[in-house]
């Protein structure tokens, strides 16, 4: 209902919660950019701000990407721009629908008004599985998006970054 009377918006999200109706972190973020994965972002985890800053607005409104587990597209605007793109197998490809999105000028709507149950990371228990997949796709959003030398200088400066998330993961899930 809340879509249908915001024909600016193409999209809308309502709060994730958990089965206690506890909001999950990560709902919606800003559109990714370089300088965010290498260099924001990092100095905001030494800092502690990441976990508290992730917590989706506590207002409803227009936000740049919204998680695709309870996303709602208009379906004129998904067949506008091809709808999900079939290079993601998981992980990016809500933020590259949000991205495809905006390209058409059309807005994401976070809303407040209602709310779902996630059971978040129920899709792949695999850490280390669930990390690589991450990683490759947000590369892919990366070259689609800001080509190939802004792909390439992520990828050498956050080598040691993936490198090191990916094994500690396995090595835990060895010893579990």
């Amino acid at each position: 209902r809340q879509l249908a009377a915001k024909p600016e918006y193409a999209a809308a999200l309502p709060p994730l919660t958990d089965e206690k109706k506890r909001v999950q972190p990560a709902q919606v973020d800003d559109l990714p950019t370089v300088f965010d994965l290498t260099i924001r972002k990092p100095f905001d985890m030494l800092r502690k701000k990441a976990v508290g800053d992730s917590m989706p607005p506590e207002l409803s409104g227009p936000v740049e990407v919204a998680v695709a587990a309870a996303l709602i597209v208009r379906r004129a605007d998904y067949r506008l721009i091809g709808g999900f793109d079939s290079r993601y197998f998981m992980y990016y490809e809500d933020t590259d629908l949000c991205k495809a999105l905006k390209t058409t000028g059309k807005k994401i709507y976070f809303a407040r008004e209602s709310h779902i149950i996630h059971l978040w990371g129920g899709s792949i228990k695999s850490s280390a599985e669930r990390k690589q997949y991450y990683y490759q796709s947000q590369l892919k959003y990366f070259r689609k998006w800001h080509g190939l030398a802004a792909t390439s200088w992520l990828a050498l400066v956050r080598f040691p970054t993936v490198v090191k998330n990916v094994y500690l993961a396995r090595m835990h899930e060895r010893n579990s």
